[in-house]
């Protein structure tokens, strides 16, 4: 059944660039800021940016180490009060400065050994690794108009938590880059 469903979702994100309605349970916001592209690009590649918005609101980032090139990863760990380090990779399969990031977001150990969603403590329904997709399009009115959009989930349920999350730490990336 798991090789299936590994199946289904391989042909699934090869088509994605076919499609182009979002699947049911895939995750998708979309944010206006006053800044410029290449700014709120920056929020997705500088260290000290991303330090600041990265983890759901009450978590910091305490770990953040980049490096975004294509095949490359940046690892991002965040943690909550009175709670262990929780780290994805971010590697990277398009990078175009201040229009478009694509990555697979993975479950790992600090050390960056890569994790399942289960080990890493996580509900059923997400899996091991989530490709993730954030557009950046100048918005006819001056600013930024920012996409970011999830997919992979195996639940409603589980694309709605993410969304939760997702929600935070889009807040803190808007408070710090309007």
């Amino acid at each position: 059944m798991r090789q299936n469903t590994l199946a289904v979702f391989v042909i699934a994100v090869g088509m994605m660039s076919l499609v182009p309605t979002a699947m049911a349970d895939d995750v998708v916001e979309v944010r206006k800021f006053d800044s410029e592209p290449e700014i709120v690009w920056e929020a997705w590649t500088d260290v000290e940016l991303i330090s600041q918005w990265w983890g759901p609101t009450g978590f910091t980032a305490p770990k953040v180490e980049v490096n975004v090139e294509i095949g490359s990863a940046t690892l991002v760990c965040m943690q909550g009060p009175g709670s262990p380090l929780m780290c994805n990779t971010w590697t990277y399969s398009v990078v175009e400065p201040g229009r478009e990031l694509a990555f697979d977001s993975r479950f790992t150990a600090e050390d960056e050994t890569p994790m399942t969603a289960t080990d890493a403590g996580l509900p059923p329904g997400i899996p091991d690794v989530v490709p993730h997709r954030v557009t950046f399009e100048p918005d006819p009115d001056g600013g930024t108009i920012m996409t970011v959009t999830e997919t992979g989930y195996l639940s409603a349920e589980a694309a709605a938590l993410s969304k939760q999350g997702l929600l935070q730490v889009l807040d803190k990336m808007q408070a710090l880059v309007p």
